[in-house]
């Protein structure tokens, strides 16, 4: 949050607010309350000039019949910002019409999920510093936050359906699914963020793919304050590179310097697909991938989507666009040219995941999948590997993963006041630890997986802050189960567009508002 001090500093300075307050907060005999105390963290405001052109300063008359000078100029007002509360100069959220500490009653703000709800004892110095953090916003706001796990996967999608139709007294801020958002947000079950003004979207730990994939028009319904997960990549046998003349921290240097592009990509397989002995016959492939995973990297490398927005935000059938076309088409190429396939009785260990089994055995120097891939090749490689983002296409300037992750909604049924308390203790529940904002602890976890520190410090950073949202996941039953690439090796783009379209329209209508 802007402006957001450093924990010590914001305790400091609320105790020397509660303080003031305490020493003159008391009532007098009638129903009047008492002045509030001035605010500790401000200074007055210089005086302004009178009217006759003398520098008067304001003074307070005494309790006499003597005459009131009326020629006094009053103390100017401070403007506060058009909102409902304001971050002040210690770091402390007022109401902005009477300067008053927010205070949000003692409601209790769950935070409801198919998952997770296990709360555990804080261990390390961030941990530590987090519980302090949290125990502050609560006193200090005077509200509870609590992660619960409201049901399993299967039946959540009711849950939150339910409530968001019905009500209840709990405050709700709901985790879900993408299948699980699409007919719920056109019906007007979520609340419209863009309208709560303790929320600010331009903010570093706001995911800008969750906004994009929940915003119509100028309003917004989903949020997601935290990084996305790292998703597709390239992996890489050091051995095997080694061996066939390549330097495995080329791929490394090349992506960090920018240079990674499908041109350089497609120089590497060349190089990594060899007739050993010049028969004629492939021996070393250069890669292998599973289309149904792999497609979903490569077409967000070059920016291509399944679904999109129109300038409407209505669902369009994206697999005519040049940036769709030119990525299936080109990874079709590719396969055709430095992937192994199965071939007969020598594939007779692998089942329908040989791509991954191929990459494990040492069998192709590179794959494509996804990084919790990492655990499994860890436990089960011989070889060390590495992980680079897959190369960016011709039509993005950048490297660009996707995302499916969950979003995290308010139900439309509260009132205005009721969601900006929610949305404000979400915001505050959702703050980096003061003192840790830069923290990279969220890298503990991935280190154990890899063979290397690059592969975290320099791509996963990457493909955390690198990320479109597939809009496809809205539409439920487009490309269920991948089956939009189970024929990229024998239909072009353009067949496949043709042999799709009927389908992908009907499931568009049938969720289109």
């Amino acid at each position: 949050m802007k402006n957001l001090k450093r924990f010590a500093a914001i305790l400091i300075a609320l105790c020397l607010v509660m303080g003031c307050a305490a020493c003159s907060g008391s009532k007098g005999s009638g129903d009047q309350p008492a002045t509030s105390a001035p605010d500790p963290g401000k200074t007055d405001p210089a005086p302004t000039k009178a009217p006759s052109g003398g520098d008067s300063a304001q003074t307070t008359p005494a309790a006499t019949d003597a005459p009131v000078d009326t020629d006094v100029t009053p103390e100017p007002v401070v403007e506060k910002p058009d909102t409902k509360a304001y971050l002040d100069d210690e770091g402390i959220w007022r109401y902005t019409d009477t300067d008053e500490i927010v205070n949000l009653g003692g409601m209790l703000i769950e935070l409801g999920q198919h998952f997770g709800g296990t709360e555990t004892e804080p261990t390390t110095a961030s941990e530590i510093a987090r519980a302090e953090y949290l125990d502050y916003i609560q006193e200090t706001y005077n509200f509870t936050f609590k992660e619960v796990k409201l049901g399993s996967f299967g039946v959540m999608q009711d849950v939150i359906n339910d409530f968001c139709t019905t009500g209840g007294d709990e405050n709700y801020v709901f985790c879900l699914d993408n299948a699980w958002i699409t007919a719920p947000m056109n019906k007007g079950l979520f609340y419209d963020l863009a309208t709560l003004d303790c929320l600010d979207f331009s903010e570093e730990k706001w995911d800008y793919s969750t906004s994009y994939k929940m915003k119509k028009g100028d309003a917004i319904y989903g949020m997601r304050a935290m990084a996305a997960e790292p998703r597709g990549g390239l992996w890489f046998n050091k051995r095997l590179m080694t061996e066939l003349g390549v330097d495995p921290e080329s791929l490394y240097d090349m992506q960090a310097s920018g240079n990674w592009t499908w041109k350089e990509f497609e120089e590497l397989c060349k190089k990594l697909t060899v007739d050993k002995d010049g028969d004629g016959i492939i021996d070393v492939y250069a890669m292998s991938s599973f289309s149904g995973e792999a497609m979903n990297t490569v077409c967000a490398s070059n920016g291509a989507q399944i679904i999109d927005y129109d300038e409407n935000g209505k669902f369009i059938n994206a697999t005519n666009t040049e940036a769709f076309m030119e990525a299936y088409d080109w990874f079709h190429n590719m396969r055709q040219l430095y992937e192994l396939f199965p071939e007969g009785e020598l594939d007779v260990d692998y089942t329908w995941d040989y791509s991954y089994g191929y990459f494990i055995d040492g069998k192709v120097p590179l794959n494509v999948s996804e990084e919790y891939h990492a655990a499994t090749y860890k436990a089960e490689m011989a070889d060390d590997f590495g992980f680079v983002v897959f190369p960016k296409g011709p039509k993005v300037d950048d490297y660009n993963g996707y995302s499916t992750d969950n979003a995290y909604i308010i139900p439309a049924i509260y009132d205005a006041d009721r969601a900006w308390n929610i949305a404000f203790a979400y915001n505050l529940y959702t703050e980096p630890t003061p003192g840790y904002e830069d923290d990279d602890d969220w890298k503990t976890a991935y280190y154990p997986n890899f063979c290397d520190e690059r592969a975290v410090d320099e791509t996963l950073e990457i493909l955390r802050d690198h990320q479109t949202a597939c809009i496809y996941k809205l539409v439920p039953q487009v490309n269920n189960n991948n089956n939009y690439w189970w024929n990229i090796d024998v239909e072009t783009a353009a067949e496949r567009y043709e042999t799709m379209k009927d389908e992908i329209q009907m499931l568009i209508d049938a969720v289109q508002d």
